[in-house]
């Protein structure tokens, strides 16, 4: 399957690991990345079986993607993470984060939000495509 690439690597990120708290958050952010066209006809939307992606209240959530938006959901395996390019992705900011966060004044959660936003805006495209093809995809 071929993935089509957004224009910043952060981008794909977002759409492999949106922060949700429950199935609607999640459905409704879905909706929200549809309407402001960040998911687009033709795209693949991959998901793994969090809990929040399969329960209940999204049973229609593949249905509305493919007819209503032309977008494609590609379900991994349970108990798949060598399939899910976001476990290589945060394995980098893992890596990373421990080295830059001691190096601010700012309280201890709002450090770690900063350097990890700032870790995540610098993996590169080439970063994000070898994650993906590490896992199998062709990008």
């Amino acid at each position: 399957m071929q993935f089509r690439l957004p224009q910043h690597p952060l981008n794909l990120l977002a759409s492999v690991g949106w922060t949700h708290h429950d199935a609607i958050d999640f459905a409704t952010s879905v909706e929200q990345a549809t309407k402001c066209s960040f998911l687009k006809p033709g795209d693949v939307l991959v998901l793994n079986n969090a809990q929040i992606h399969s329960d209940s209240e999204n049973e229609v959530l593949e249905t509305f993607l493919w007819n209503q938006c032309g977008i494609h959901l590609l379900w991994l395996p349970a108990h798949s993470p060598e399939m899910n390019p976001m476990e290589l992705l945060w394995n980098i900011l893992v890596q990373c984060l421990p080295t830059v966060y001691h190096f601010s004044q700012a309280p201890v959660g709002h450090r770690v939000a900063c350097h990890a936003f700032d870790i995540l805006r610098a993996i590169t495209t080439d970063e994000v495509v070898s994650c993906y093809r590490e896992c199998g995809y062709n990008v």
